[in-house]
């Protein structure tokens, strides 16, 4: 079985059209980054981390594989709109920076403000792709959040979908809001 982001990747590729414009609201490590790059080589790619460490291992990457279309932002997501008007495909893989310290989680405080922030930005038909932890403090308490928040989403504008494994306890799964049409 593939890993929850490849299966998070499979959807944002449905979405993507090169020349759009995407959004790593936590860039971590880069692998949603060069993944959104790679598939919209004459867009724009803006990626965010409040950690300077994944701001470094995300300019690697992109470095290791010639990519230039991507501004890397050290900024909270929460502050996106400082940055972008605009966006067709968006990705928040909330949690820690993997490798680093595992104290340093996503909150959902500035979790629950960058995507209510995030779908005013989205255009119509794109998609904005949640990878949710319940495994951890912070994770539970932002996967409890959104999972109810996605509910109240009037369905005349935003399509919304869960992909988790149900047979595994504390499993990462993905949430995808789609909007539908502008308000």
């Amino acid at each position: 079985m593939k890993r929850i982001v490849d299966y998070a990747q499979l959807f944002m590729k449905e979405y993507l059209k090169d020349g759009d414009t995407a959004v790593d609201f936590t860039m971590g490590n880069g692998y949603d980054t060069l993944f959104l790059a790679k598939h919209t080589p004459h867009g724009k790619v803006y990626a965010f981390d409040v950690l300077e460490q994944a701001l470094k291992n995300t300019k690697a990457k992109l470095s290791w594989e010639g990519i230039e279309n991507v501004e890397l932002i050290l900024d909270g997501h929460e502050h996106a709109e400082r940055y972008i008007s605009r966006f067709k495909v968006g990705v928040f893989n909330f949690g820690y920076l993997p490798g680093n310290n595992k104290e340093e989680t996503t909150l959902l405080k500035t979790s629950q403000e960058a995507v209510e922030k995030a779908l005013k930005r989205l255009e119509r038909k794109g998609v904005l792709i949640l990878v949710l932890y319940p495994g951890h403090e912070q994770g539970a308490l932002e996967s409890h959040y959104f999972s109810s928040y996605i509910q109240s989403l009037d369905t005349y504008y935003y399509e919304c979908f869960t992909f988790k494994m149900e047979n595994k306890t504390d499993c990462p799964y993905i949430i995808g809001i789609e909007k539908k049409r502008e308000k």
